[in-house]
């Protein structure tokens, strides 16, 4: 470079100098004002939301410096970190070139006590802690495999392919499935009651056979002629199944008598639709036919997102095992 770009930065770096300097005396009026005014209050002041001066200048801040070099001065701008960091160098390399010369030259020993009288023993105890990324292996987790062998001994992608996540996801689906299933089974049943077709009707305890004697049992043939007793004297304990049957019944053959229930679950009906005159049961069957139609579709969709899991999770097995095959002929 010539003389005059070398003046041109020269001045450059003064004018930023300067203007350090000044912005240095504001920030330090604004802090001895801050000190002043927050001097009696007990509680601490905070800077979120009040947008207040900063009490200690930032460690970001340059501060012009002369140095010396190839026996002409320039001025450099410098920081406290920066500092730290250049005497952290010069350790390291005093020490290297110590070690390789076996030699200790006494400027160099004067210079360093003197970068010691200058630094505090907080700075340098800091020196010696350990910086955590400087531990992790960034290069080797996020560097790709390059044969299907190292899906074994990838520290990051292998992890990846033993996980049992997508295993428990299809698992809880499975759980999720059975729910949403017999909450439409209550939906179903819930709507054939109100179609008309109930089935509480059709259950053997409540269909309402008569009794028929078959020929098989004589203690049964004792309690069969004992009922018809009772029926004849016209007695006043009968049941509801008795008061529905009509004398044509009465004197038909049991083997072919309808059930009590079929007059039951009419009388039942007739009652229902005398009683709905509001139509308060058509608007609720179709409440239910829609929300029937879309508990199908929900079913549908948690079916087919299970499937697409359980075959994932069959590819990254089998991926797996044949990566552990190959991993093992290499090695062997």
């Amino acid at each position: 470079m010539d003389s005059k770009s070398l003046e041109i930065i020269s001045q450059f770096k003064d004018a930023l100098a300067a203007r350090s300097k000044v912005d240095g005396t504001l920030v330090n009026t604004s802090t001895k004002t801050t000190s002043s005014s927050g001097g009696n209050d007990t509680l601490p002041t905070y800077n979120r939301g009040l947008k207040l001066n900063f009490q200690h200048p930032s460690l970001d801040a340059l501060n012009a410096k002369s140095v010396e070099y190839n026996g002409d001065k320039f001025t450099v701008l410098t920081n406290h970190s920066i500092e730290r960091g250049n005497l952290r160098n010069k350790r390291k390399w005093s020490q290297f070139y110590r070690d390789s010369n076996e030699e200790n030259p006494e400027g160099d020993d004067e210079e360093d006590e003197e970068d010691d009288a200058v630094w505090s023993e907080d700075d340098l105890d800091e020196e010696d802690e350990i910086h955590p990324l400087t531990e992790s292996r960034i290069i080797e987790l996020l560097s790709p495999i390059n044969h299907p062998s190292e899906l074994v001994t990838h520290p990051a992608i292998s992890k990846t392919y033993q996980s049992q996540t997508l295993n428990k996801l299809a698992m809880e689906l499975i759980e999720l499935i059975e729910f949403e299933q017999n909450n439409l089974n209550w939906l179903n049943k819930l709507l054939q009651v109100l179609n008309g077709e109930d089935w509480f009707y059709l259950l053997e305890e409540n269909i309402g056979l008569r009794d028929y004697d078959h020929g098989l049992d004589e203690d049964k043939k004792k309690t069969i002629a004992k009922k018809k007793e009772k029926l004849s004297s016209g007695s006043a304990k009968t049941n509801d199944s008795n008061r529905l049957m009509s004398e044509e019944e009465e004197q038909a053959d049991p083997f072919f008598a309808l059930p009590t229930a079929v007059r039951r679950f009419e009388a039942f009906q007739e009652q229902l639709d005398s009683k709905d005159e509001t139509g308060v049961k058509e608007e609720l069957i179709n409440y239910l036919q829609v929300s029937i139609q879309r508990q199908h579709e929900y079913i549908e969709n948690l079916t087919q997102l299970r499937n697409g899991l359980v075959r994932a999770d069959r590819l990254k097995n089998d991926l797996y095992n044949w990566g552990q095959e190959m991993h093992d002929k290499k090695s062997s």
